[in-house]
């Protein structure tokens, strides 16, 4: 994982994350069922974008940062990948939106 992760996980960078660029950006948006989220890091902005979908895929380039952020959100509606999100095998319009 990179330098930049630790800063994502500070307490005010989730609150900021969650409680102002969300709710900002996705005034009046429906993100449909199908979300796609590109670098989610350790998932500050997937915590929100989850509960507007029934489905969410985060592709993180980094692997360890993947594993961490696929064992956070076990059990939920979140898919982690591993993968370069300029190279995916995802069909077209496989998803609703992209975040």
């Amino acid at each position: 994982m990179n330098e930049n992760h630790a800063i994502l996980e500070s307490p005010e960078w989730v609150a900021y994350i969650q409680e102002e660029v969300i709710p900002e950006v996705c005034a009046g948006v429906d993100l449909g069922g199908e979300l796609i989220e590109l670098g989610p890091g350790p998932g500050a902005a997937t915590d929100v974008l989850r509960t507007r979908v029934r489905r969410l895929v985060a592709i993180e380039l980094e692997e360890p940062a993947a594993q961490k952020h696929a064992e956070r959100f076990a059990g939920t509606n979140v898919e982690t990948v591993a993968g370069d999100a300029t190279a995916l095998g995802f069909a077209d319009n496989s998803f609703d939106s992209a975040a």
